[in-house]
C-alpha cells in the first residue's frame, strides 16, 4: 500500500499508516515522504552514482525502491542501463518506476486541417502545467516512443554474454535467466551472423531449460564463412514465445543480446585509392571572396578561402550540397526538455550560429596523385540570445541586443582536406576552443543537401533513435527509410533523430545515385528534413515548414547525452562534451552510383 505521493511527512500519515496495518498485515506500505513509518525506504531522482552507492550497502534494515526516475519530457530517459546495472548488483532494491508511461495530451486541429497533440495552455488555460504532462515511455495515442525499446532492453529477463571476452566467433554463449521463479521452457533461441549488416546465417531451438537464476553454457551451430578485413561481425541471440500470450502472438521477442564477433582479418580497412588522373586546382575570384575548385573525371570541388570550407561539391553535374550549405562547425541541437541545466549558455553565448574565418589556407598537390588542401578556419559565435518559456506552448528565442561575452568559445578547426582522383573528398580535423569550457549540445559538422536526396541507409545503431545514455535497446545494423520518416512527433519538436557509432550514411535520390559519408573513426549523425531552428522554435509538429526543401544532415564528433534533469540529474560526465576538449574527427565523402554497395565504399581508410 502506498499511503500517497508528495504530500508531507506530517501525523496523519502516521494514523494512516496504523489504520491500514489494522485492516491488512498482507502486504507492506510505503510513502516516500517519510521512510521511518513505513516497511519499504524509498526515494525519487537520486543519480546514478548514488544507486551505486545505495547498491553496496551493507545488511540495509529495509528494502529499497526508487518510486520514481528516468524523467521522460518528450525525448528523454538517458541512463536506464546505467540505473539498472547499479540496481542489479544489489539484493536489496527491487525496482523502480519510470515517470510515466504515457504522454497525455489531447488530439486538436490545426486551422489547415492537420492534427497535432495538444498540452498545457492549447486550451486558453491558464495557470497550466505546459509540456510537463508530455513524459511518457509512449504517445498519447501509445505508440511507442524511441525510448520504449530502451525499456523493453534494459527490462528483460535473459541476457546473454560471450564466453570468450568480447568475441562470439566460437558460437560459445552463456545465458543469465534472471527470473527468479521460472524457467526457459516456452521459448525458442533465434540466432543470426551477421556482417556489416548482411546476413551470413541464422538458425533456432528449443530455449535450454535454464533454471531460475542460474546460467548455462550453450554453443551455437555458427557457420563457416570467409571473413574480410574491415568488416563488422556481429552476433545476435534472441528469445522468443512458443505459443501466444499477453505480450503478443507466438514468436514474441521477449529478449534479445547483439555480441561482437572477433574479426579473424582484422580491423583495418584498406586505404584510399590514389590511381587515375590527378585532379586539377583553378583558383577563381567570386562576389563571396577567393574561391579554390578542385575538379576531375565527374566532380567538381569547390573551397571556399575566406572560411576554409568545403562550399560546393558536384558528382556528375549534380550538386551536393544546396548553395552555401557545406560542411560547417555546429556545437547546437533544438534543446531537449532535459537540455535546461546548459542550454541558456548555449544562447548567451551565440553557440546557435556561428561564423568561418579562415586563418591559414593552402593548396599541395601531392605526389601520390590526391590534392591536399590545409585550412585553419576561426569560429565564433553571431550574437548573444536568450530562450524563455521554452517548456510552455510558446517558446520564444531572441537576440540580447547586447555584445558576445568575452569569455564565450572560439573554437579552432584545423583541417586537411584530401581530394582523390575518383571524386572522394577526405577531411580530418582538429577542433580545439578558447573561452569557456562549458557543456556543449554536440561538436560536429552540419550540411544541407538538396531534398531530391530523400532516401537515407546507415550503418550504425538503430533502427530507432538512440544516444549515447540511451542505446543499449538499439543494435548495430544496416538501416534505411526515407529522410521524412526519421522524424519523431515529440509533442514539442526538439532534438531528434540521433544515431550512435555510425560508420556511414548513404543519401540516394529518386535515380538510386547519391553521395556516401564514411566516418574516419567514431561518429553520430542525424537525418532529417528539418534544421536545428526550426525544431527549437516550433512548439508543435504542426509549426514546421511543411515542405521543407533540403534533407539536413549532422556528422559529429560527440552527441550530448539525454540525462533526466528535466525532473532528475543531468548528464554522467562520461557523455558530456566539453568546449575545452580536443576533439578528432574525420569522415570521407564518396559518389554513389545506381547501384554501388554503399556498404563496400565506406570501407576505407
Amino acid at each position: 500500500w502506498s499511503l500517497g505521493n508528495e504530500a508531507g511527512p506530517g501525523e496523519n500519515f502516521v494514523a494512516g499508516n496504523a489504520a491500514i496495518k489494522a485492516r491488512d498485515l498482507s502486504r507492506p506500505t510505503h510513502y516516500e515522504r517519510n521512510n521511518d513509518i513505513v516497511d519499504i525506504d524509498s526515494n525519487q531522482y537520486p543519480s546514478v552514482g548514488w544507486t551505486y552507492g545505495k547498491a553496496a550497502q551493507k545488511n540495509p534494515k529495509k528494502p529499497f525502491y526508487i518510486s520514481e526516475y528516468a524523467h521522460i519530457m518528450n525525448n528523454g530517459m538517458g541512463n536506464l542501463a546505467d540505473y539498472w546495472d547499479a540496481i542489479e548488483k544489489s539484493d536489496n532494491i527491487f525496482g523502480a518506476a519510470i515517470w510515466e508511461w504515457s504522454d497525455q495530451g489531447l488530439q486538436k486541429t490545426a486551422e489547415d486541417g492537420r492534427k497535432f497533440i495538444a498540452y498545457g495552455g492549447d486550451f486558453g488555460d491558464f495557470p497550466n502545467d505546459g509540456q510537463f504532462i508530455v513524459k511518457g515511455v509512449v504517445y498519447a495515442n501509445r505508440d511507442p516512443k524511441p525510448d520504449f525499446w530502451e525499456v523493453k532492453k534494459v527490462y528483460q529477463e535473459i541476457s546473454v554474454a560471450p564466453v570468450v571476452l568480447a568475441d562470439a566467433g566460437t558460437g560459445e554463449i552463456e545465458i543469465f535467466n534472471k527470473h527468479f521463479f521460472r524457467d526457459l521452457s516456452g521459448y525458442d533461441l533465434a540466432w543470426e551472423l551477421t556482417g556489416d549488416g548482411t546476413l551470413i546465417g541464422s538458425g533456432k531451438m528449443p530455449a535450454p531449460d535454464v533454471a531460475p537464476r542460474a546460467k548455462l553454457k550453450v554453443t551455437l551451430p555458427l557457420p563457416a564463412f570467409s571473413p574480410q578485413p574491415g568488416v563488422d561481425y556481429r552476433l545476435r541471440v534472441g528469445f522468443r514465445t512458443t505459443t501466444d500470450t499477453i505480450l503478443g502472438p507466438a514468436g514474441y521477442e521477449v529478449a534479445a543480446e547483439q555480441l561482437a564477433v572477433k574479426n579473424p582479418a582484422g580491423d583495418a580497412k584498406p586505404a584510399l585509392v590514389v590511381a587515375g588522373d590527378k585532379p586539377t586546382v583553378s583558383a577563381t575570384l567570386s562576389d563571396n571572396g577567393d574561391l579554390t575548385t578542385v575538379s576531375g573525371k565527374d566532380f567538381r570541388a569547390v573551397f571556399d578561402r575566406t572560411t576554409g570550407e568545403l562550399t560546393a561539391l558536384e558528382y556528375s553535374g549534380k550538386p551536393v550540397f544546396k548553395p552555401g550549405k557545406g560542411p560547417a562547425l555546429n556545437v547546437f541541437r533544438a534543446p531537449v526538455n532535459n537540455d535546461r541545466w546548459a542550454m541558456n549558455d548555449w544562447f548567451g553565448l551565440g553557440l546557435r550560429h556561428l561564423k568561418a574565418q579562415a586563418a591559414a589556407f593552402t593548396v599541395e598537390a601531392t605526389g601520390d596523385n590526391t590534392v591536399r588542401i590545409s585550412a585553419l578556419s576561426d569560429y565564433t559565435g553571431e550574437s548573444a540570445e536568450r530562450v524563455f518559456d521554452y517548456a510552455t506552448n510558446q517558446p520564444k528565442i531572441s537576440a540580447t541586443g547586447r555584445d558576445l561575452p568575452p569569455e564565450a568559445p572560439v573554437f579552432r578547426v584545423a583541417s586537411a582536406w584530401t581530394v582523390y582522383p575518383d571524386g572522394s573528398v577526405a577531411r580530418e580535423a582538429d577542433i580545439t576552443a578558447t573561452g569557456r569550457n562549458v557543456p556543449l549540445a554536440k561538436i560536429g559538422f552540419t550540411l544541407e543537401l538538396p531534398a531530391t536526396y530523400s532516401k537515407a541507409e546507415y550503418y550504425g545503431r538503430g533502427p530507432e533513435e538512440n544516444y549515447p545514455d540511451r542505446k543499449t535497446g538499439s543494435f548495430l545494423g544496416r538501416y534505411s527509410r526515407a529522410v521524412p520518416d526519421f522524424f519523431e512527433p515529440y509533442a514539442k519538436p526538439q532534438d531528434m533523430a540521433n544515431r550512435e557509432e555510425v560508420s556511414w550514411v548513404a543519401l540516394r535520390d529518386e535515380s538510386g545515385s547519391g553521395v556516401l559519408f564514411a566516418g574516419l573513426g567514431k561518429m553520430s549523425a542525424t537525418v532529417l528534413p528539418y534544421t536545428a531552428d526550426e525544431l527549437a522554435a516550433a512548439a508543435h509538429p504542426t509549426d514546421l515548414p511543411r515542405n521543407p526543401d533540403r534533407t539536413r544532415l549532422d556528422l559529429d564528433a560527440a552527441v550530448l547525452g539525454l540525462g533526466g534533469a528535466s525532473c532528475g540529474p543531468i548528464p554522467l560526465e562520461r557523455d558530456i562534451v566539453k568546449a575545452g576538449t580536443s576533439h578528432r574527427f574525420g569522415f570521407v565523402i564518396r559518389p554513389l552510383r545506381p547501384k554501388a554497395d554503399a556498404a563496400e565504399l565506406a570501407r576505407v581508410r
